[in-house]
């Protein structure tokens, strides 16, 4: 779990999502965060530096900016894309300070087949997955780091998943994350008792 924590962890995220925002910085013409220079995520980098301690740790600043891209980009998707059924009215519905080439290259790569049948698999394999966790936009290293704060004590992986799985009554959003936390729980009991023995 690579993710920022701590009383600024929001803070970080949201100036890393104003420099992927800024196609100078991180241009939309490309497929991926991946396909982005390196001189372009140093440079990224460094600005970072100036708002946080962060040396060192390249790797896990531009794994928060990837995260960040992937999301704008999802974002203008939902946003600007995908009310429209044709996808000429979309391009012609460029979004505001946007350029014109940066949203065709946007809408041609949401209508490349390839990337539609990518697409229709990760739709499939998000809604086959049935368990639901209740982190919202924390996440469970977030979770981890606030409940160590509240008790002083670091919690296991089995009391991580129920953190992350339930509701503040205690109960799980469905019926087969209930079932599976009731087995978590059962779980437990049986690591006690066997530590016991």
């Amino acid at each position: 779990m690579n993710r920022p924590v701590g009383p600024n962890a929001k803070l970080f995220k949201s100036r890393c999502t104003v420099l992927v925002r800024d196609v100078k910085n991180a241009p939309l013409k490309v497929k991926e965060w991946a396909d982005i220079k390196i001189e372009n995520k140093i440079k990224m980098f460094d600005l970072v530096l100036t708002y946080f301690k962060v040396e060192g740790r390249k790797h896990l600043v531009w794994a928060q900016m990837n995260s960040s891209y992937r999301s704008y980009r999802h974002l203008l998707k939902k946003r600007y894309f995908e009310p429209y059924d044709n996808p000429e009215i979309a391009r012609a519905n460029i979004p505001l300070e946007m350029e014109k080439e940066d949203w065709d290259y946007l809408v041609n790569l949401w209508i490349d087949e390839g990337w539609q049948k990518i697409s229709q698999q990760n739709k499939m394999s998000r809604a086959a997955n049935s368990i639901i966790h209740t982190t919202g936009a924390k996440g469970a290293q977030q979770r981890a780091e606030e409940a160590f704060e509240q008790t002083g004590q670091e919690i296991d992986r089995l009391r991580l998943w129920e953190l992350t799985h339930t509701r503040v009554n205690g109960q799980a959003c469905n019926e087969e994350t209930q079932e599976k936390l009731v087995d978590l729980i059962h779980f437990r009991i049986y690591l006690r008792n066997y530590h016991l023995k």
